[in-house]
């Protein structure tokens, strides 16, 4: 029969007869192990651990006291138990499969199984029953992650099997194997095996079990006998193939990724119904494909829209039971595939399925190859930061397990919540009588939960375009479900918010100085200026650069230290309808100058010897202590000058950290809008008191000065963060701005005024314990990771 024939059969037949199919499969690609016998070792002397529990024991030594690699399962026993008939079943089982007593030992540098012939093993009651019961079902869940989440000591043991009574006749049957020891298909081989067995000891019957014919022990020491010369060359050489010039999936992630591989986790349920399911399946048939491969292709063409890739590798498991004689034994056995797609091109989802099914079948006929000997032959680029070839996994469970059945028992499975992800995402599937039943688990420390909720929603969508247009590109899938794209085409960009554009920061100011004209608006140490006494001598300084000839359009430089006459030379630039060039004296003197040759500002205003270091300045230079005996003899009104919404109100320089600086400048209908934003934003108790400890050179400084002068609020001027802690003024801020390592420190040293209301974060990304941290007194009533920027004008001049 040919290999089409024998695929298009799959998705028909009964899945008790699917894996006969496979085996079909795989003797058609000249793999066939039938004629390789594995037989029962004559030693008892340590037998070496299989390629799969090599990798394992590797990572348990390499990340000792983590319970990464255990594997809980849980059951609600309903009924008269026979505690007894229960000790002797499990007792039973342990004696019956050599992994269950087998621990794991460094000899001659090597790690080998070392198998005991008998194990003390007596079932451990936990009886909850002396808790009230309105605490109890809390106190059992407590009780079983802390037994499931601890880890195991592999020269100790690999399982541990606890029961809890929480009535006369209910208990919690828990059950906890290493995965060196175990994996899915054990699991449903000792569910079967327990019940079988209890039945026996239960009714005082004898209850004989067929013998194993072979141990694990057995298989690891065939499978590195068998698994050699040819046979391995050949796998070996597909997959070095198949894999040459792959790539490390790239997801946009919420947080950094860890230096380390972590692997704590959290999982989001969903749900796709019998009827879209039913026309997966049927995609799948009219592909001669499997439904796992339908989703493998959905979940492809999801992972490549998140991080824009087109070669995408996935991991599948594969159970890798291929022969008779290991179908009964308890032991690690899966493998992993590495299921690689290509979707450049942009296919049709028809296309891409056809690329899909034609890997994966592919890599069925080189499933024997362990994925630990695959990693150290084809030697990827190694991250100690994630896993080796692939960052997602896929399963599908499209063969419904057998449940536990203990006689005269009901028995029900008790969900556990898992928290570990060995992997960044792993994508789960169950067939079910509505459906299939999906789970997404995720690692926490690299996604939160509202953005599993969005990958989940985006699946869904993808799953309907398929099923609405399987011939169309994939490239014209959209992700945005109806809700999303009205949020983004609507509401998002209905972004309309009425106010008067003609009015300029001078305006906003002079309307505050009318409304409060005795309040405090500038604070700097033991200095205070009111409103009236900024608005009159920025007056007088205004009149005073419109004799030099400033208006709008005008560049005036201004480089003066942290004080009141620094925000009268700002206030007082702007109100000549002059455009201010902020210059710190303390940055680098040929930055400066630069700024000064570029802009060719015709003005400096300094005050008296805190002036930058230039080599030379043709322009006149204004200083606010030597001429201000001038500038206060000119009238404390305001000059009559007419400033337009696209007139330029400053021109502030970049870090110039990829080459030259670039100024970019603003106008006054952009600055207008951004302190109408700030005003409705932040309350006036949130902006009653802004700290300004940025640097003036910096944007943010246009936030801290300007936003409290037009919202009544005032502006307190220390040097720089740190100063807040010594400073008198401390009680009064209510807003402070700062980079997380100043924030971290102000935390440390327990210095953030109890006064304070919002924190702006921004500079550097903000770790989620430290915005714990900020909440955490319960003063702060907001945390901003970054202030919304300006838009920003242009001007050729500048070589913007």
């Amino acid at each position: 029969m040919k290999l089409d024939e024998l695929t298009k059969k799959i998705a028909d037949l009964p899945p008790e007869e699917k894996r006969k199919l496979e085996e079909l499969l795989l003797n058609d690609r000249g793999i066939n192990k039938a004629n390789e016998t594995i037989v029962p070792r004559r030693s008892s002397e340590p037998a070496p651990l299989s390629f799969s529990q090599s990798r394992l024991w590797f990572l348990d030594q390499y990340e000792s006291g983590k319970p990464i690699y255990n594997i809980p399962a849980a059951f609600r026993l309903n009924g008269k138990l026979n505690i007894a008939a229960l000790e002797s079943a499990l007792r039973a089982i342990v004696a019956r499969h050599e992994v269950l007593r087998t621990t794991y030992e460094l000899q001659n540098d090597q790690p080998v199984q070392v198998i005991h012939p008998n194990l003390d093993f007596k079932l451990e009651v936990d009886d909850l029953q002396i808790y009230p019961l309105e605490i109890r079902e809390h106190t059992l869940r407590e009780a079983i992650q802390s037994i499931a989440h601890k880890p195991f000591d592999l020269t100790k043991g690999v399982f541990r099997w606890v029961l809890f009574c929480l009535a006369p006749e209910t208990h919690i049957l828990l059950t906890v194997i290493h995965h060196i020891a175990s994996d899915g298909w054990s699991q449903e081989v000792f569910n079967s095996e327990l019940s079988r067995l209890y039945a026996g000891f239960a009714s005082g019957n004898d209850c004989e079990l067929p013998d194993l014919v072979i141990q694990y022990a057995d298989f690891a020491i065939w499978q590195h006998e068998w698994l050699q010369d040819a046979v391995f060359d050949d796998q070996l050489r597909y997959w070095k193939n198949q894999l040459a010039g792959s790539s490390i999936l790239t997801l946009p992630l919420d947080q950094p990724r860890p230096a380390l591989q972590s692997h704590p986790g959290a999982a989001e349920n969903f749900f796709i119904s019998t009827q879209i399911t039913r026309k997966l399946v049927q995609i799948g048939r009219d592909q001669r494909a499997t439904t796992f491969m339908v989703l493998i292709t959905a979940i492809n063409i999801l992972l490549a829209r998140y991080s824009g890739q087109f070669d995408i590798n996935v991991g599948i498991p594969i159970a890798n039971r291929t022969r008779t004689e290991i179908e009964n034994l308890i032991g690690f056995f899966i493998n992993t595939l590495v299921i690689r797609t290509n979707l450049v091109g942009n296919p049709s989802f028809k296309t891409l399925l056809e690329r899909v099914r034609k890997t994966t079948l592919e890599a069925y006929s080189n499933q024997d190859l362990p994925f630990e000997k695959l990693v150290s032959h084809v030697r990827p680029e190694r991250d100690l930061s994630q896993s080796p070839l692939f960052q997602v996994l896929i399963t599908y469970q499209n063969v419904p397990q057998k449940p536990l059945q203990l006689s005269g028992l009901r028995v029900e499975k008790f969900e556990l919540e898992r928290k570990v992800s060995k992997f960044d995402l792993e994508f789960e599937f169950k067939d079910s009588n509505e459906g299939l039943a999906g789970k997404l688990t995720y690692n926490t420390d690299l996604f939160l939960p509202i953005t599993i909720q969005g990958f989940i929603s985006h699946f869904h969508q993808i799953v309907d375009v398929v099923l609405a247009a399987p011939d169309q590109p994939i490239g014209n899938f959209s992700l945005l479900t109806p809700t999303e794209k009205d949020q983004i085409l609507s509401k998002w960009n209905d972004t309309e918010v009425p106010f008067a554009a003609d009015l300029s920061f001078v305006d906003l100011f002079v309307s505050q100085v009318k409304r409060n004209p005795d309040e405090i608006a500038v604070v700097h140490r033991d200095l205070r200026l009111t409103y009236r006494e900024l608005d009159e001598r920025s007056n007088q300084l205004a009149q005073y650069l419109r004799t030099l000839g400033v208006g709008p359009e005008v560049f005036v430089a201004i480089s003066i230290p942290r004080s009141p006459e620094m925000v009268i030379g700002l206030v007082g630039i702007l109100k000549s309808g002059g455009a201010y060039i902020p210059i710190d004296a303390t940055y680098p003197a040929e930055r400066n100058q630069f700024i000064l040759e570029d802009t060719a500002a015709p003005i400096l205003l300094v005050s008296g010897n805190n002036r930058p270091d230039l080599n030379a300045f043709n322009g006149t230079i204004v200083d606010f202590e030597a001429d201000w005996g001038q500038i206060s003899k000119q009238p404390v009104t305001q000059p009559e000058v007419q400033i337009w919404p696209a007139n330029l109100a400053y021109v502030i320089y970049t870090s110039g950290s990829s080459g030259q600086p670039k100024g970019v400048a603003l106008q006054h209908h952009s600055l207008t809008a951004f302190l109408n934003w700030a005003r409705r934003t932040f309350s006036p108790e949130d902006i009653k008191a802004v700290l300004a400890a940025t640097s003036i050179s910096f944007d943010i400084s246009v936030f801290e000065i300007l936003v409290p002068l037009v919202s009544g609020g005032k502006c307190i001027l220390i040097n720089n963060l740190l100063d807040l802690i010594d400073e008198d003024i401390r009680s009064e801020v209510t807003l402070i701005n700062s980079v997380p390592s100043g924030l971290r420190e102000l935390i440390t040293q327990d210095k953030i005024p109890a006064s304070v209301r919002v924190i702006n974060s921004c500079g550097e990304f903000l770790p989620r314990e430290l915005c714990k941290q900020l909440y955490r007194g319960g003063q702060i009533d907001k945390v901003y990771e970054s202030l919304c920027r300006i838009s920003s004008g242009s001007s050729p001049s500048l070589g913007l």
